[in-house]
């Protein structure tokens, strides 16, 4: 997530020269790309460890300590709707600036990859925000069965 997130804030206002090389709208791609995998890796990951902690009630886990005192299905359904709104906006302003300019050519591959990457993982935390809800909520599996 993180180098597909700096990837995307780097070269989300055009390309960047490092010595010989540039690095232009295909790394920004690759980014959204790695920012998409890595919060589906990370989202599992979570899911992982909740249903492992339902199934071994006694173990104490630093992750889910975190996500018992960090979240709760509101804080994620804003946060996701927060990022795919945002997403959207940028979306809407391509939008009205094509419509505006007469319909013609549209070179906007910058902002519509990062609303596209922002509206996924938008859409991903809201539906991850209900699974890992209900599966806090689970009862622990009893030692008999």
């Amino acid at each position: 997530i993180l180098i597909g997130t700096v990837a995307l804030a780097a070269l989300g206002h055009g390309p960047v020269k490092i010595g010989a090389l540039t690095f232009d709208f295909h790394y920004m791609m690759l980014g959204s790309l790695f920012t998409i995998l890595g919060m589906q890796i990370l989202m599992t990951g979570l899911f992982a460890t909740t249903y492992s902690q339902t199934l071994r009630p006694g173990r104490n886990d630093r992750v889910l300590r975190f996500i018992n005192t960090w979240f709760n299905l509101e804080r994620g359904l804003l946060f996701g709707a927060f990022l795919f709104i945002t997403g959207l906006v940028v979306d809407t302003e391509v939008l009205v600036g094509w419509i505006r300019s007469g319909m013609g050519e549209l070179n906007a591959i910058r902002p519509l990859t990062l609303a596209s990457t922002l509206m996924i993982i938008g859409a991903q935390t809201i539906f991850s925000s209900f699974f890992l809800s209900m599966m806090l909520r689970l009862p622990a599996a009893s030692e008999g069965d």
